[in-house]
């Protein structure tokens, strides 16, 4: 009975304790805060998904031609244009750009058809970084 006791009064004391599964796990107060203070700062900087634009340029089932045709695009277009490989089970799906608007898109698709006859102009999540 004893043991109960002090064990009820040193839970009283510690006002830092919680219980889980039952599991006794104390809290530290400026570890909480570093945490909490880390979460913020990941939110603040993290890219938010927008809907957006990209231009598909090819799909392949095989992860090989896909980097074949990513880097192709790469060499095509430099810097004006980044190419995407996306993951769409059970095919990989090559995309170029990342476009805010459709006319954004529009613009960029009649470049990228000089190389890629059959672009189209695909609407979908595209990250857009936090401003």
């Amino acid at each position: 009975m004893f043991k109960f006791a002090a064990l009820i009064l040193g839970l009283y004391l510690l006002p830092n304790v919680s219980f889980a599964q039952g599991k006794v796990t104390l809290i530290v107060e400026d570890e909480v805060a570093r945490l909490e203070n880390s979460r913020i700062q990941r939110r603040k900087n993290a890219d938010v998904l927008v809907q957006g634009y990209r231009i598909f340029i090819g799909m392949t089932s095989a992860r090989s031609d896909a980097s074949r045709i990513q880097s192709e695009a790469q060499e095509h277009f430099g810097d004006n244009f980044i190419a995407h490989v996306v993951y769409d089970e059970p095919n990989f799906k090559i995309y170029v750009g990342s476009y805010n608007n459709s006319n954004e898109a529009d613009d960029a698709i009649s470049e990228i058809r000089i190389f890629y006859p059959n672009a189209k102009k695909i609407k979908m999540p595209i990250k857009a970084a936090k401003k």
